[in-house]
């Protein structure tokens, strides 16, 4: 039968590795720690082993909060918790101090997604922002409509009665405008509106694309279709360019 102690050396050390915010990616943890038994609380026949389990439960809870590349900034947060009596187990007290440190190829992983996150957000930042030039565009009384009709020249031009076609431009035009007037987030903020903006918003994004633009004279019935049901509550929201 083992030996009970009383209390651990405080210069007891363990390596664990301890999962960062950074999905898959580990702080690498050296552990040093002390303990002591708290009197006439039960048995305790392995304390290095309940000791190691509450610092490793305490300091992966912390490091979970913190990407790898804030690794001084998760070190800091571990030891201020590190530093008190961790009595998770009444039958014991437990202090101890970590060290992390990160892996080369860690960092390098950690950068490269870094790098893409910001790629992204940036994309979509330059995305919004075209979006919103194109609204402003639709809204324009006086351009607007000049700039739809220009842009769908060819279309008008095409096989068919081109006066009959020029007015298919003009009316899809219209009700784009009055779509997105009667969506202004500065008017109404319901989720009504809120869903009508991402259909406009996505049809905006469907107009610019180059492969759909060469598809415009088969998409304006459709699009009346998509902007006309939601509005009038006739529409399953299955509609489709």
């Amino acid at each position: 039968m083992p030996r009970r102690r009383d209390r651990g050396s405080s210069g007891t050390r363990f390596i664990t590795r301890l999962e960062s915010a950074n999905h898959g990616l580990y702080f690498e943890a050296r552990i040093t720690y002390g303990w002591q038994r708290v009197p006439e609380q039960g048995p305790l026949l392995y304390g290095d082993e309940v000791a190691r389990s509450l610092l490793r439960d305490l300091a992966s809870r912390i490091c979970a909060d913190y990407p790898v590349l804030l690794n001084r900034e998760a070190q800091d947060a571990v030891n201020a918790e590190l530093g008190q009596p961790i009595c998770g187990d009444p039958r014991l007290e437990v202090t101890g101090r970590v060290r992390l440190s990160v892996a080369d190829h860690t960092v390098a992983i950690a950068r490269r997604r870094v790098e893409a996150a910001e790629q992204q957000r940036l994309a979509e930042a330059a995305e919004t922002a075209r979006l919103e030039i194109l609204r402003e565009r639709l809204l324009d009384q006086h351009l607007g409509p000049v700039w739809w009709v220009d842009r769908y020249a060819d279309l008008q031009f095409a096989t068919g009665d081109p006066k009959q076609k020029t007015k298919s431009v003009l009316d899809a035009y219209e009700l784009i405008a009055d779509l997105l007037r009667r969506t202004d987030p500065e008017r109404r903020a319901d989720d009504e509106m809120a869903a009508l903006r991402a259909r406009a918003s996505e049809l905006l994004a469907t107009l610019e694309d180059p492969a759909t633009r060469k598809r415009a004279g088969n998409l304006l019935e459709a699009m009346v279709a998509t902007f006309t049901s939601p509005v009038e509550g006739t529409s399953d929201g299955n509609d489709e360019l």
